[in-house]
């Protein structure tokens, strides 16, 4: 079965809030630039697209746990790993970043992209951002 014969998608709609800083660094290490890119098509630009989720939606993004995504692989030990999955924004597309990390929060979803999403989409803080996730087994 082809990746386009049966695509499952899932909508989440969170607000958009500032991140703690990590996914700037994050996103510009080498090895993270490089796996992006051949396995999304992608460099992401510095930082993350940060959506704080209700409760409904965090509920649902549980969902995720148990599909494999595609995975980011650090070759640093001080680095964790972490799954990723294709989003789409409107017309944008990029891949949201779950890091496989106990104890990470489980109502953001943190998006990396090849353009600054919140310029791009014109969006600041508080604003309400519908995301579509196409879930990878």
């Amino acid at each position: 079965m082809s990746l386009h014969a049966e695509q499952r998608k899932i909508v989440f709609t969170g607000k958009l809030a500032a991140g703690r800083g990590q996914g700037q660094y994050f996103t510009q290490l080498n090895w993270v630039r490089k796996q992006f890119s051949i396995k999304f098509g992608f460099e992401p630009v510095a930082g993350t697209f940060n959506l704080k989720l209700s409760p409904e939606d965090e509920a649902r993004l549980e969902s995720l746990n148990g599909l494999a995504g595609v995975p980011i692989t650090s070759p640093d030990p001080g680095f964790c790993d972490a799954k990723c999955f294709p989003v789409r924004i409107g017309t944008l597309s990029g891949a949201l970043v779950i890091p496989l990390v106990e104890k990470y929060p489980h109502d953001v979803l943190e998006i990396v992209a090849p353009v600054i999403l919140r310029q791009a989409l014109g969006v600041k803080d508080n604003d309400l951002v519908e995301v579509e996730v196409t879930l990878v087994d």
